[in-house]
């Protein structure tokens, strides 16, 4: 079976510099998601390493669509005032 695995990569507070504490991201990823996979990671943006995280999620039902996952991206940026956030999205087979 075919199905699509996004991947969102959520870098760190802008003003603190530190990790989003993970109660607050997983909050926020609740409202859009009932399942996913959270990992704490370091990234590195525009020459800065940064603590982050990257959420994955199995979009299982195929019902989400990349309309969703921009809508997504943009209520992230916002809600956690970062100045991007990655969405990527590949099709993977499972059993």
């Amino acid at each position: 079976m075919k199905v699509d695995k996004v991947r969102i990569y959520l870098g760190h507070d802008n003003k603190t510099k530190k990790r989003f504490l993970k109660g607050d991201v997983m909050n926020f990823f609740n409202e859009y998601f009932s399942g996913y996979t959270i990992y704490e990671t370091d990234g590195l943006y525009k020459g800065e390493m940064e603590e982050s995280y990257v959420i994955e999620y199995l979009n299982l039902d195929g019902y989400l669509d990349e309309k969703f996952y921009k809508t997504l991206k943009e209520d992230g940026e916002e809600y956690f005032e970062q100045y991007s956030i990655l969405v990527t999205m590949e099709q993977i087979e499972f059993i």
